[in-house]
């Protein structure tokens, strides 16, 4: 069995992805970083409007109740 690994990662950069899509949400991303750059950082208030609290993730097994 030969290793095809090569031949098809040329395949999907060159067939599979759509660099123009790539190149134009690349762009919008820049903008608005540069946008959120110039309005400077916004207070945790202005982030969760309607106080809304956000959601929070544990990657650890302890249970949340034990935690004061």
């Amino acid at each position: 069995m030969q290793n095809r690994r090569a031949e098809y990662i040329n395949t999907f950069m060159e067939k599979l992805v759509s660099w123009e899509t790539v190149s134009t949400r690349l762009e919008s991303a820049i903008a608005r970083a540069v946008q959120r750059e110039q309005e400077g950082t916004k207070t945790e208030d202005e982030e969760n409007p309607d106080d809304e609290v956000p959601e929070v993730y544990l990657d650890s097994d302890i249970d949340v109740s034990e935690v004061d």
